[in-house]
């Protein structure tokens, strides 16, 4: 708890990755939306989720 004190910026980091998070969500329904329903959705998710955990054990270790 006290490192999250020691970071005033964590809340704009948070928000940073959060909107890069909802540009990359916008992004993957726009192409969807212009392939005609033909981008394989499942894929893309299974490689957020496995990037995501990635990113946090990553995270976790340094």
């Amino acid at each position: 708890m006290a490192e999250v004190r020691q970071t005033p910026r964590l809340g704009a980091q948070l928000l940073r990755g959060a909107g890069l998070i909802i540009l990359l969500l916008a992004l993957n329904a726009l192409v969807w939306v212009l392939q005609g329903g033909q981008l394989a959705w499942e894929t893309h998710l299974g490689g957020f989720l496995a990037g995501l955990t990635l990113a946090l054990s990553w995270r976790s270790r340094s």
